[in-house]
C-alpha cells in the first residue's frame, strides 16, 4: 500500500510503502525541482529475513539510475537524511531485490 503524507511546517512530503514485497515504480511522480532528502526502511516480513532494496531516480526500474542500495538484516532498519537532497526530477522508484520492508521516501520540490 502506498500513501502520500506531508510533514507539516517542514515542506517535506513522505511516500509510504507498507509491507513492500514488489517493485514500486514511479513511487514518487516526476516533477521539476524534485529532491530526495531521506528514507526510512524497516524489514517487515512475517518471518524475519534479509531484505534488499534499491532507490532509483526514474519512473521505472529498467530506465532508472540507482541512488542507493539498502541491505537489511532480519528485523533491522535504516534511516538516512541528506540536505539539500539529491535531484530526482524524473521521479523515484523503489526496486525490491529481496525480502519485504516498510519503505518511506522523504522528498521536497524546490522551485
Amino acid at each position: 500500500m502506498t500513501t502520500q503524507a506531508f510533514i507539516s511546517g517542514q515542506g517535506i512530503s513522505v511516500d509510504v510503502n507498507a509491507a513492500l514485497a514488489a517493485d514500486a515504480e514511479a513511487a514518487v511522480a516526476a516533477a521539476p525541482g524534485l529532491r530526495l532528502v531521506g528514507w526510512n526502511i524497516a524489514e517487515s516480513a512475517g518471518t524475519p529475513a534479509v531484505a534488499t532494496f534499491r532507490i532509483m531516480h526514474g519512473a521505472t526500474v529498467a530506465g532508472g539510475t540507482v541512488i542507493a542500495v539498502i541491505e537489511l538484516a532480519a528485523d533491522k532498519s535504516e534511516n538516512f537524511w541528506c540536505w539539500p537532497g539529491i535531484a530526482c526530477p524524473n521521479g523515484l522508484t523503489i526496486d525490491r531485490v529481496a525480502g519485504t520492508a516498510d519503505v518511506q521516501l522523504f522528498h521536497v520540490t524546490v522551485i
